[in-house]
């Protein structure tokens, strides 16, 4: 159609734009009205804000209008911080999240997982269906979390959601 019409992917806009109207097909019947095009003037690229005003383009306040607002979370000092390695504070962050792919999580998609060995945990030979399981119930990870509270000087026995609530 555009090519029908006579432009091409080397047309210009002020070659559609004359005398403050269009030149496009009358067909084409578009719904936005021409630029003014000013002569030895730089273009400059404008985003009109959600709130109406108009700003110099830029990606990070595309990203800033465009993203889901929401209130922060207590934890994200934890996850997202200066020295952070990015790989590892986005597992953090699906583990705080509770969105690891784990068995529980994929019966609620009808996903039933096989009787393969390739998703039993290595340490004790027991199919991982929880995130409890990875973190708390599994022999090593217990052996784990038993001496990490020796260093730290705790005696008790934690669950995540202890964890999580001294970590704020």
């Amino acid at each position: 159609m555009i090519q029908d019409a006579g432009f091409n992917l080397d047309t210009k806009v002020v070659s559609v734009v004359e005398n403050i109207n269009w030149t496009f097909p009358s067909a084409w019947d578009l719904a936005i009205s021409p630029p003014l095009l000013q002569d030895n003037t730089l273009d400059v690229l404008k985003w009109e804000t959600n709130d109406g005003r108009l700003e110099e383009f830029s990606v990070a306040l595309a990203w800033d209008e465009l993203r889901p607002h929401a209130p922060l979370v207590a934890w994200y000092h934890v996850v997202w911080y200066p020295q952070c390695i990015p790989k590892h504070s986005f597992l953090l962050w699906l583990v705080i999240k509770r969105k690891l792919k784990t068995q529980d999580m994929l019966r609620h998609w009808d996903i039933h997982p096989s009787s393969s060995s390739s998703l039993l945990c290595p340490f004790c030979n027991f199919q991982p269906d929880s995130h409890s399981y990875l973190f708390f119930d599994c022999a090593y990870s217990l052996r784990v979390w038993n001496e990490a509270n020796k260093v730290v000087g705790v005696s008790q026995d934690v669950g995540w959601d202890d964890i999580m609530r001294n970590m704020m």
